[in-house]
């Protein structure tokens, strides 16, 4: 184990020890799963094509992606190979804005965007985590199951697909 420190925000410092697994990195992206390089890779420049990218400060292998419409934006931070869930993408944060266009399916469009992105590169463990009980029924509607974990955590199934 690699012990290393990381600041967070003012004051506040966390320490994470992290295995050694002989991560390399490419195009900005760290792998820990040599085989799924290329694809990861032709799938982050294929999502350059859908929307704005900018990397997460905190998190390695996390992205922030930005989808912007005609009257609202939808943010969406992924994570490539997530370690805690076995996912190829992980969901962890999403958004529109401004409120007043919640509800109006900019949030679906941006999302189905990416899932098919994801499933044309052969990513098919999409997971979204910590799902608030009130947006539960968007998660439904978009193809999530709920895995019934404690942190209510949700995996994307496709059409026609009964395994979880």
């Amino acid at each position: 184990m690699h012990q290393s420190i990381y600041p967070l925000f003012r004051g506040l410092v966390v320490s994470i020890a992290i295995k050694k697994l002989a991560p390399f990195q490419l195009s900005g992206i760290l792998f820990l799963n040599e085989p799924l390089e290329d694809t990861m890779i032709n799938f982050f420049d294929a999502l350059k094509t859908i929307c704005d990218t900018s990397p997460d400060r905190f998190v390695a292998n996390a992205y922030w992606l930005t989808f912007r419409f005609q009257t609202a934006v939808t943010t969406i931070r992924i994570i490539f190979e997530d370690e805690q869930t076995g996912a190829d993408i992980t969901i962890s944060h999403m958004t529109t804005l401004p409120d007043s266009e919640k509800g109006n399916g900019h949030g679906s469009t941006a999302l189905q965007k990416l899932i098919s992105l994801a499933l044309a590169h052969n990513l098919k463990r999409i997971h979204a985590v910590q799902v608030q009980d009130r947006n539960a029924s968007f998660w439904k509607r978009n193809g999530f199951q709920k895995t019934g974990n404690s942190t209510h955590d949700y995996i994307y199934i496709p059409t026609g697909d009964t395994s979880l």
